[in-house]
């Protein structure tokens, strides 16, 4: 497996998953200091819809909005089968942040926070957005996660519902997620 660099990693590391972050505490800070919208998104069943709560409220419902409407602080991936926690691995992409998985049938949300937003608003530019865009598609492609699910709802990473991995607790730079992934990277289809 070709490391970003295109250096090939030792058999060893190849065999290796990430530590796993083991303390609770460091898993709820971790969480508490993601910038989640001031009054986000949240339900505690998808079915009967979703409702605005002040961020302490919505942080105990098991799902939540993870980004606010004017920026992008975090890419997340819906994989809708079983082991799909594993599925970066497999898909030779980096550790997520974080993984959420339905312990019932291995479902999941993986997670990768960005060190920096990329604004989305009318001013933001382009060039950025662009480039997530991509990251976005390739990444969406290559763990064959749900190419419908827009990311405005999430499972909340410490819910018990779920069973919450912190896989790497750095944040990622759009320019290191884009060394993950192939040289010719196309725009999806609607933004081109």
């Amino acid at each position: 497996r070709l490391q970003p660099s295109g250096v090939m990693a030792p058999r060893n590391e190849l065999l290796r998953k990430p530590q796993r972050m083991q303390s609770e505490f460091y898993r709820q800070e971790l969480f508490k200091a993601m910038p989640y919208p001031a009054r986000p998104l949240c339900s505690d069943d998808l079915s009967h819809g979703l409702w605005r709560s002040p961020l302490a409220e919505a942080l105990e419902q098991p799902y939540i909005q993870a980004n606010p409407q004017q920026r992008i602080w975090a890419l997340i991936f819906d994989v809708d089968r079983p082991a799909a926690a594993f599925t970066w691995d497999d898909a030779n992409l980096p550790p997520p942040t974080w993984t959420a998985m339905n312990p019932r049938n291995g479902h999941a949300h993986l997670g990768y926070a960005l060190d920096t937003p990329v604004a989305r608003s009318d001013t933001a530019r382009l060039k950025p957005i662009r480039l997530l865009a991509r990251i976005q598609h390739a990444m969406t492609q290559a763990l064959n996660a749900d190419r419908a699910y827009t990311g405005l709802i999430t499972k909340t990473p410490m819910h018990p519902r779920w069973h919450t991995d912190v896989l790497r607790p750095t944040p990622y730079d759009l320019d290191e997620l884009r060394d993950w992934l192939p040289d010719n990277l196309p725009l999806p289809q609607r933004i081109r």
